[in-house]
């Protein structure tokens, strides 16, 4: 009799419970269906194993399609095979710190993306996919996978994380934040991103789009386009 009460009182026993009711439930919010390379022909990088052979550990060449609006991430190619807008780099950059503020609460936050459980690099997949369609031009979760790879750790380098407006929208609550809260906040987030029409659906300005071959300088180990901007490549 004790043991029913309880499970009336708390349904989730612990912060991993209420994460993995968490993660079924952006299972079932991801519906995006995965997409095959022939019928994006334009998109440069759709296999993993084809990026890595260019890049190299980033001594290669990486055969990109840019224009004037193309963000530093050289791997997120838009339908048409164009690096996508530096704008929406950086709204996929801080949904990634909303993703790490979240692991961070639920206490599985570990310092590096490599450290992270399966359970949780899955929760990732399924939330970056939800929020940016651009991550469905490629086979499988390897283009998140190299993005989290990438700028997890500047998240996980500090002990707290102070968030942005959708972090503080999530989790508002007087007193202590539970697991429990954090919960039914993310499942109305998930939700609203699952019918959002706001995606990013690629570029449209063909005739601005130049073919260019990008050199990865090894000297210091950073990679760089050869632009006048020189920006960052990854």
């Amino acid at each position: 009799m004790s043991g029913k009460a309880n499970n009336q009182i708390y349904p989730c026993s612990s912060p991993m419970d209420s994460f993995m009711t968490l993660l079924k439930d952006v299972r079932e919010c991801n519906t995006t269906p995965f997409l095959h390379h022939e019928d994006f022909p334009n998109v440069v990088y759709w296999m993993k194993a084809e990026y890595q052979k260019d890049y190299k550990n980033g001594k290669g060449f990486l055969h990109m399609i840019s224009n004037e609006n193309s963000g530093s991430t050289g791997f997120l190619e838009d339908l048409n095979g164009v690096i996508i807008d530096s704008a929406t780099q950086q709204d996929i950059r801080e949904y990634q710190r909303t993703l790490w503020s979240t692991l961070h609460k639920f206490h599985l936050a570990p310092t590096t993306w490599g450290h992270c459980v399966e359970p949780v690099q899955e929760y990732c997949f399924h939330s970056m996919q939800i929020q940016f369609l651009v991550f469905t031009y490629c086979e499988g979760y390897w283009k998140i996978d190299t993005f989290m790879s990438l700028y997890y750790s500047q998240r996980g380098d500090h002990a707290q994380c102070k968030g942005d407006a959708e972090d503080n929208d999530m989790v508002k609550q007087e007193g202590t934040v539970t697991p429990e809260s954090l919960l039914e906040a993310s499942r109305t987030k998930l939700s609203k991103h699952a019918s959002s029409t706001s995606r990013f659906s690629g570029s449209s300005k063909k005739s601005k789009v130049k073919t260019m071959s990008v050199d990865i300088k090894d000297s210091s180990g950073d990679s760089e386009i050869e632009t006048t901007s020189s920006s960052p490549l990854m």
